[in-house]
Formats: structure tokens, sequence, C-alpha cells
């Protein structure tokens, strides 16, 4: 038997250069180009809304809150987590007025709205998160 490289001992290479490579699925082309797709690609900006009525309050967002949401959106790159932040940013309620909508098609049945929808944005409150209304 050969005992020359008894004393020597077996460094551990790096995954790039082993011979049996294993597999790194963050650095698969798919996975890299759907974090960048889902990655923020700059700050947000203020929106510079006209709006006069009392519901949309666009422009009493600060600058602190646009970028608590931006941070809160972009903190994981995953659609199914923004898709899930946007559902946190939605409240529903049934209407107040009852209107019926018309079908255009010949022969479909009269519908009306079932649901209200608020958007807003969430506010870092001490207790977590706070909804604050219509804001979007």
């Amino acid at each position: 038997m050969d005992n020359d490289n008894i004393g020597i001992p077996i460094k551990k290479t790096t995954p790039e250069c082993s011979r049996k490579r294993i597999l790194q699925h963050n650095k698969h082309k798919r996975v890299v180009a759907a974090k960048k797709r889902y990655w923020a690609t700059a700050l947000p900006e203020k929106p510079r809304c006209i709006h006069k009525t009392p519901l949309l309050k666009c422009t009493s967002l600060t600058i602190k809150e646009l970028q608590f949401v931006h941070v809160r959106f972009y903190e994981i790159p995953s659609k199914l987590n923004q898709d899930a932040f946007i559902l946190k940013c939605c409240h529903t309620k049934l209407p107040k007025k009852i209107r019926r909508r018309v079908q255009r098609e010949e022969g479909s049945t009269v519908s009306q709205k079932q649901v209200s929808i608020d958007y807003g944005t969430p506010k870092k409150a001490a207790n977590g998160l706070e909804f604050v209304e219509a804001h979007l």
C-alpha cells in the first residue's frame, strides 16, 4: 500500500472548482432573471396627483411612508410575496349603493356589484402594521 499522503490534510474545494458540483439553484439563469424581474429598479418618487376629492389622499403621503411601502414590497423579490403584499393593502366591504350592471350581450343576466374595494398603504405602527385608507 501507498501511505505517502497520510499526513497531508484534505482541502475542501469551492463548488465551482470541485469535480462533482453541487447544484446552486440561486445561480441558474431563470432564477437570476426572475429575481431581476421582481427587484426594485429605482427609489420611489412622490406622486404628483392633482386630485381634489377627499377620498384620494395621494399628496398626504410622506417620503418616509413611500419608502416604507417600497422596502416592504421589494423585501423578497418574488411575485407571490409581492401579490400577497398588494392584497394586504386592499380591504373589501359591501357596497353602499346597490346599482345594477347591464350586460351588453343578448341573453345575459343582469348582475350587480357584490364587493367594494378600498386601497391604501400600510403604515408602521407600534403593534405591527396599520392600514391607512384611500391613498392609492
